[in-house]
């Protein structure tokens, strides 16, 4: 949704600017595999300016303008997120071939002081939807330690494995 972004791969890769929930331009079961990391819905998501000088780690700093109004970046974690991830994880579903592997990497938070279960969130979504559980990687990632919540950050991202499953097989 954000050329500025997307064009980084110009030359490399076949590139869409688009909603990932309506990939009108690719096929039913085109797909070996999607490979992707969903926003988690962290501080990363805050769209207000800044006026006190500080420095920001934020998707709007970093771009220099808003996001896409359906950019899921300026989500914070809550029902309009996982409305949304859901509509992209049926896209992808649609797209990706039976037996095919979606690939998600994806880091839980911590929200006024509870941690915020955002990966599982996103496996158990995909398994509901008709994905089957592979494997797992913890990747150790201890995160920016600034803010308020810069001592209790998720020391890790997941990388989850997960296949479409092949036509005539249930959930």
């Amino acid at each position: 949704m954000e050329p500025e972004w997307a064009l980084q791969g110009e030359g490399l890769v076949e590139i869409h600017i688009g909603d990932a929930a309506h990939m009108d331009w690719a096929q039913d079961n085109e797909f070996d595999a999607i490979i992707t990391s969903p926003t988690y819905g962290n501080r990363m998501a805050d769209h207000h300016d800044a006026k006190d000088g500080s420095k920001r780690y934020t998707y709007k700093h970093m771009l220099g303008r808003d996001l896409h109004p359906e950019n899921t970046g300026q989500m914070q974690w809550g029902d309009q997120y996982r409305r949304k991830h859901e509509e992209i994880w049926k896209e992808c579903i649609r797209v990706l071939k039976p037996g095919g592997l979606l690939v998600v990497v994806v880091k839980d938070h911590i929200r006024n002081g509870k941690r915020q279960h955002v990966s599982l969130w996103h496996v158990a979504t995909l398994r509901r939807l008709g994905c089957r559980y592979v494997g797992r990687l913890k990747v150790d990632l201890p995160g920016m330690r600034n803010g308020a919540n810069r001592e209790l950050r998720v020391d890790h991202e997941d990388v989850w494995v997960l296949e479409k499953r092949k036509e005539g097989k249930s959930c």
